[in-house]
């Protein structure tokens, strides 16, 4: 019912974990079926939690609504309940969304371009190339960023004058959980684990299928395929289904 997920986070104040997909946000919660929250059905192509009921979005509006075909940034502080706009309305389409409250990095899937923001309203442009996936440092310091060709690239102090291309396995998402963990999924559902924050890589396991989104923290490790959602307890080598 969920149809492709595009983005998963998971609410720091109760731990409940949260589906972006094509038909809205859904509540994710073993043994039982997604739950919609809300009354919109957004299509939600980034989405991004940060702070207890505080989420970010991007994508295309409810059919049944008035917005414009691109939504920007939208925000909720009721856990997805509710949405306002925030800033870029119908001039933004970010594909991938991560960092803080204090500070977001964003790929535009209209312009092709890296962004970031410290207030949501007013974006920098960091770079401007082909984007898949990005993550930032825990201290938001620097920024990785996948590319369609699985090259992993690296923003020191999220410059694009200080970008390079790490040596990494081919990934498609990525996402950095906390001080130098790193965790990232290939095209074809291979997991990889970096805990030198994405300079060398180990294999450990294998989604059953192309991945969709990927989220980890020190709570739990998470990750959509084929429209479900996966969890895995044992760092990265075993998945079970949860939805």
């Amino acid at each position: 019912a969920m149809g492709h997920i595009h983005g998963l986070g998971i609410d720091p104040s109760d731990g409940a974990l949260y589906a972006a997909s094509h038909l809205g946000l859904f509540l994710v919660e073993g043994g039982a079926a997604p739950r919609r929250v809300g009354e919109a059905w957004h299509d939600l192509m980034g989405f991004l939690v940060i702070g207890s009921g505080h989420f970010v979005a991007s994508g295309h509006p409810d059919l049944a609504s008035d917005l414009p075909k691109h939504l920007g940034l939208i925000e909720s502080t009721d856990a997805g309940v509710t949405w306002k706009q925030t800033s870029l309305s119908g001039e933004a389409d970010f594909h991938a969304l991560d960092g803080t409250g204090a500070l977001i990095v964003g790929y535009d899937g209209l312009t092709g371009r890296l962004v970031v923001t410290r207030d949501r309203e007013n974006w920098t442009t960091v770079d401007q190339r082909p984007i898949v996936d990005v993550a930032s440092a825990p201290d938001s310091r620097d920024l990785l960023a996948t590319t369609p060709t699985g090259e992993l690239l690296r923003y020191r102090g999220g410059s694009a004058a200080r970008v390079r291309t790490v040596a990494a396995p081919p990934l498609a998402y990525i996402d950095w959980a906390a001080d130098d963990l790193v965790v990232g999924v290939s095209a074809d559902g291979r997991v990889h684990v970096s805990r030198d924050g994405g300079e060398s890589w180990t294999k450990e396991g294998r989604l059953p299928g192309p991945p969709e989104a990927l989220e980890v923290t020190a709570d739990g490790w998470y990750a959509a395929a084929e429209g479900a959602v996966f969890e895995s307890t044992d760092a990265g080598a075993t998945w079970s289904r949860l939805a």
